[in-house]
């Protein structure tokens, strides 16, 4: 039975990958491209997080670029992959990328600030 789920799970694989493909690279699917990128963009939280925005926590959205998505990876694979992925651009990528949020949650959550303040205190 594991063989047969392989199996499956390889030929999704292979079908994915077709699709991708043929999405990057094929003009004719320029239609399909976008109805799958709308598709995806309707599971975003800045789409469904207005519906709840009355009933949980105050958020606030920070965009990442390209190069601090890439050096997120990076860290995701050599942390939890052993892949070896992180460089040394992408340390200094998300170094900023920590002191920038942690501006942004000082300033528009000084709560949050003070609660971690008050639990290193009581650690001591």
């Amino acid at each position: 039975m594991r063989e047969r789920e392989r199996e499956r799970e390889r030929e999704r694989e292979i079908a994915t990958d077709h699709v991708r493909t043929r999405l990057e690279n094929g003009p004719e699917f320029e239609g399909l491209r976008l109805r799958w990128h709308h598709h995806i963009l309707a599971f975003g939280i800045d789409v469904w997080y207005r519906r709840l925005a009355s009933v949980t926590f105050r958020t606030e959205f920070e965009p990442l670029n390209r190069d601090q998505g890439n050096a997120m990876i990076a860290f995701y694979k050599t942390l939890n992959l052993g892949a070896h992925k992180l460089t040394p651009a992408h340390v200094s990528i998300l170094l900023d990328l920590e002191l920038r949020l942690d501006r942004l949650i000082q300033t528009q959550f000084p709560v949050l600030t003070n609660l971690t303040r008050n639990k290193k205190k009581n650690e001591k």
